[in-house]
């Protein structure tokens, strides 16, 4: 299986003009596999050519800002897209952190 590995962001919670925050994105074939999302890689991605709608799943290392502040923002393009599920993972917590969210900003 041929994979394809886009780094949309390596830096972390110091805002830089060079980096935006981490985000990982793997291309396995029929997956689009986002792995964390800080802030500045829902901008990346549209800038490598993808949609928000194309990413098939969202794993989280942990919860961080520099690490998650840009989900809301992935989910909600993906909303005014036409795409209303996402495939959410992450450590413990994340779908008490996610429920959390959606009751903060329904």
């Amino acid at each position: 299986m041929l994979m394809r590995i886009v780094l949309l962001g390596t830096g972390y919670a110091v805002p830089s003009q060079k980096r935006v925050q981490s985000g990982v994105l793997i291309e396995t074939g029929e997956n689009l596999i986002l792995v964390d999302c800080g802030s500045g890689v829902l901008g990346n991605l549209t800038k490598a050519g993808y949609s928000p709608t194309d990413i098939t799943h969202i794993f989280f290392t942990h919860h961080h800002l520099d690490h998650d502040i840009d989900f809301f923002p992935i989910l909600k393009a993906r909303l005014l897209l036409g795409k209303t599920e996402a495939r959410v993972y992450g450590p413990e917590g994340t779908e008490k952190w996610t429920n959390a969210l959606f009751e903060a900003y329904p």
